[in-house]
This record gives structure tokens, sequence and C-alpha cells, in this order.
């Protein structure tokens, strides 16, 4: 059976989002994780001032974001 057209536009487009979130995984886990002892050691009054979930967040949002604004 063969695909319509829009099911063929959802298919790429899950796919280029599938891959652009395992390349964002990749980099957040293994390549470049928060490393909270390193985070407090740059910015020491920024930690001291920010709870470190929000930097991490932060962290993420940028490997997150920066690649879907490629797209």
């Amino acid at each position: 059976m063969a695909l319509s057209k829009e099911q063929e536009m959802k298919k790429a487009i899950q796919s280029v989002v599938k891959l652009m979130m395992d390349r964002v995984m990749q980099k957040v886990l293994v390549e470049d994780p928060f490393i909270k002892e390193n985070h407090r050691a740059k910015k020491p009054l920024y930690a001291a001032l920010v709870p470190d979930e929000i930097f991490k967040g932060s962290h993420f949002e940028r490997r997150f974001v920066t690649p879907f604004g490629d797209v």
C-alpha cells in the first residue's frame, strides 16, 4: 500500500526530528554533560544564587534549541 503525501511528509519530519534528538541526547549525556562541580567552580556567584537544576535545564535547552533553529 502506497503512503499518501501527508503520510510521507509526516515520516520525513519524524525522521529529521529523531535524528536531531539523538544527536542532542548524545551531546548532553555523553559528550558534554552538565557537571555540577565544574559549573560551581566556573561560576561560583551564579551557583550560590541559582539552584543547579536551573542551570542543568538551561544547559540542556541550549543544546536542544540550537540545532532545531537550523531546520
